[in-house]
């Protein structure tokens, strides 16, 4: 199995310039726990989650002043093994997945455990 059999191919960014206040209500809107930030050029610059949202103090009332500085992504063939070895590695909850070096996905780490229970399942 492939990072792109279980990505979420719709995947809800923002920018580095989005409030707090806009993507507390972007986050719980959507149902989702993190998402990328992108800078002006279109480049995956850093990721925010709620718990960015909640760690004290803020330098900044933004995405761009609590955000985790983005370094692991992984692209769209690499195996799930792959996926798997990364968030355990880096202990991350999220893994943007990239298609020519562009974002095209995100995977989650419940999404991993969907997929991995899946597969037990089907032998």
């Amino acid at each position: 199995m492939k990072a792109r059999d279980i990505m979420h191919k719709r995947v809800i960014s923002v920018r580095p310039e989005t409030t707090l206040d806009e993507l507390a209500r972007l986050l719980t809107e959507n149902g989702v726990s993190g998402v990328p930030v992108i800078g002006p050029e279109g480049d995956l610059i850093g990721l925010v989650s709620q718990t960015d949202l909640v760690r004290q103090p803020h330098e900044g009332d933004t995405a761009a002043a609590v955000m985790t500085p983005w370094t692991v992504s992984l692209e769209e063939d690499a195996d799930i093994k792959d996926v798997a070895r990364q968030m355990l590695s880096k202990q991350i909850h999220r893994l943007v997945i990239t298609r020519e070096g562009r974002m095209c996905g995100i995977i989650t780490s419940l999404d991993l455990v969907r997929a991995l229970l899946k597969q037990v399942e089907t032998k």
